[in-house]
């Protein structure tokens, strides 16, 4: 019995001497893997703090930039201004035919305004145009408000013009042909305080303008009803909701087709 045991034993001891290299071997591969995941772990979190540091650093430079600009005497956050006027303009459905410097505004009421809108943007050196309510003394007001009659807003029509492509006298004559000046609160089929007509002048100039082309209008006895159009400061201009831009033209209307006489 204990030679039997003896020869197990022999037997068994070259298998585990075979065995432990490859035993070896395993753990020395597992502790290789475990280094390199180490090694690993600990570049990518240099890489991180590298990127962190870089940052920063472009932060900084970045802010020194702005305050340099600032120093130089250009406010700071001019350039977003500029990009924020850029897409209210746009907004607003504006065409910049010639440009934002040197364009003037000019504003009048004088009916329904989709057709006086349509004439202004046939005329050359027109820029652009945008319909809306002002007037009144009522805060943002909503179409039906102003239909209501108790906002004291006219509808009209906002125009930037080119003064070196077409005059102020030129659009007033445009505005005198866009409709029946003699009619008091109303254009045709249209009655109401909003459908009045006026000017509104932006600067000296265009009020002396405005009324010496209204005398002119009346002088020549073209109507035999007093003009009733009154010349007034311009105030705030409210924009009409987006479905009133350009109405006419993007149904593919010419004009409204209302008889002014």
């Amino acid at each position: 019995m204990r030679y039997g045991i003896i020869l197990i034993a022999a037997a068994a001891v070259p298998a585990f001497l075979v065995a432990w290299p490859a035993v070896r071997g395993v753990r020395a591969e597992d502790r290789a893997m475990t280094g390199e995941s180490i090694q690993g772990e600990g570049r990518r979190q240099g890489v991180e703090a590298t990127d962190s540091a870089q940052e920063k650093k472009a932060g900084g430079a970045e802010g020194a930039g702005s305050s340099g600009a600032s120093a130089a005497g250009r406010p700071e956050g001019a350039a977003s201004q500029g990009e924020d006027a850029a897409r209210a303009t746009e907004k607003a459905g504006l065409r910049d035919e010639g440009g934002a410097r040197g364009l003037e505004t000019a504003t009048f009421g004088a009916r329904c305004f989709w057709g006086v809108e349509a004439a202004f943007r046939k005329v050359e050196g027109v820029a652009g145009t945008e319909v809306g309510y002002s007037g009144g003394d009522f805060e943002n007001p909503t179409y039906e408000d102003v239909c209501s009659g108790r906002t004291g807003h006219a509808e009209v029509v906002r125009v930037r013009f080119d003064p070196e492509r077409v005059t102020y006298e030129e659009l007033l004559e445009v505005f005198w042909n866009a409709h029946n000046p003699t009619q008091v609160n109303r254009q045709g089929p249209d009655v109401g305080y909003q459908y009045r007509s006026v000017i509104l002048f932006h600067t000296e100039e265009q009020e002396r303008l405005a009324r010496a082309s209204k005398k002119a209008l009346e002088e020549s006895r073209k109507y035999s009803r007093p003009v009733a159009t009154s010349v007034e400061p311009a105030g705030k201009f409210w924009r009409a909701e987006e479905y009133h831009q350009q109405y006419l033209e993007k149904r593919g209307l010419a004009a409204c087709h209302v008889d002014l006489r």
